[in-house]
């Protein structure tokens, strides 16, 4: 059966920076698939319509003292229901979002998972502003960097 097709298995899909014409052609696949989208408050409306009809929508509030596992948690017991259970992020999934505090859970649930890759902030906005993150003659390197402290 092709993945697309398994249910209780979790998908983290990364919605891009907002506008619908970044999502990844995988990760809309997926979204109009999923029986329950668990979703990040920066993720845009327009991104969330493109759920199917009948998806359960589920918004995922951070308190200060929320460290990501309890995200996961519910995505164990949604995914152990037999839902096609898309974890949908703001962004990249990997890049400032809390997958590896959401994965813990599901991972020590034995749950399949897969990450489906999306456009984050940083290089959409330089994109737009028509500037290379990296170049031979001025940029080796880029660096992400939070200013948040564990």
């Amino acid at each position: 059966m092709p993945v697309d097709q398994i249910k209780g298995c979790v998908r983290f899909v990364g919605a891009g920076p907002g506008d619908p014409d970044l999502l990844t052609v995988r990760g809309l696949k997926l979204l109009q698939q999923a029986d329950v989208v668990v979703h990040d408050a920066l993720v845009s409306t327009e991104i969330l319509s493109l759920a199917q009809s009948n998806a359960q929508l589920i918004p995922v509030i951070r308190d200060t003292g929320d460290t990501g596992e309890s995200t996961g948690r519910l995505l164990v017991e949604l995914s152990r229901q037999g839902l096609f259970v898309v974890r949908l992020k703001g962004g990249d999934p990997s890049i400032f979002a809390r997958l590896s505090e959401e994965l813990l859970p599901v991972c020590e649930a034995g749950i399949p998972f897969e990450i489906v890759p999306g456009i984050t902030a940083a290089t959409a906005a330089a994109a737009m502003a028509t500037i290379s993150l990296t170049s031979r003659s001025n940029a080796s390197a880029v660096a992400f960097v939070t200013g948040h402290e564990c």
